[in-house]
């Protein structure tokens, strides 16, 4: 899933930052034991937050048309090779020359439709992710804040840690409230 890669990219660079923020903090006489540290299962928080689930159905609905789009361009050739087969006999050969080149015509257009439209669909989902991403990045900065947090890591770059680092649940409730 793309998200899934997504989130695991964020990660890592998260944990690089941490671990550079850690070194340089570290040498100036601030130890990771000064430091409040939590952790949150980012993909739970995503995919609880509401506004996931309205821009999701949102997303929906341009795929939905979208498909619609191309379905009638497919629908438009499938009527087409359906006369030539039932016509084609009765038909002289010129013009089954043009039937046939107007339907590879159609053809091309369809798959250059079908491409344009994915790229469009991936436009969105990538504008789609990058918002619920920045709102979710200002909630959890804000519960940061007000918890008093040096830094919240994503879990699913954490190979080993206490349960009692993990806020997940309370992430979720705070960004609920708001």
């Amino acid at each position: 899933m793309k998200i899934n890669s997504y989130l695991i990219t964020i990660s890592k660079i998260i944990i690089i930052l941490v671990i550079i923020i850690l070194s340089t903090l570290s040498s100036k006489g601030l130890y990771a034991s000064d430091l409040k540290v939590a952790i949150i299962d980012y993909e739970k928080v995503y995919y609880s937050y509401p506004d996931t689930k309205v821009l999701q159905e949102q997303l929906n609905t341009y795929r939905t048309n979208l498909l619609q789009n191309i379905s009638s361009l497919q629908q438009n050739i499938n009527e087409k090779q359906n006369y030539l087969l039932q016509n084609g006999t009765n038909l002289e050969k010129e013009e089954i020359i043009d039937k046939l080149v107007e339907l590879i015509k159609l053809k091309n257009q369809l798959e250059i439709e079908v491409e344009k439209q994915n790229t469009k669909l991936k436009q969105k989902e990538k504008e789609f992710r990058t918002t619920i991403n920045q709102k979710l990045r200002e909630h959890i900065d804000k519960y940061r804040n007000e918890n008093n947090y040096d830094i919240i890591l994503d879990k699913s770059g954490i190979i080993s840690s206490k349960n009692n680092f993990d806020v997940t649940d309370s992430v979720i409730k705070y960004i609920l409230n708001k």
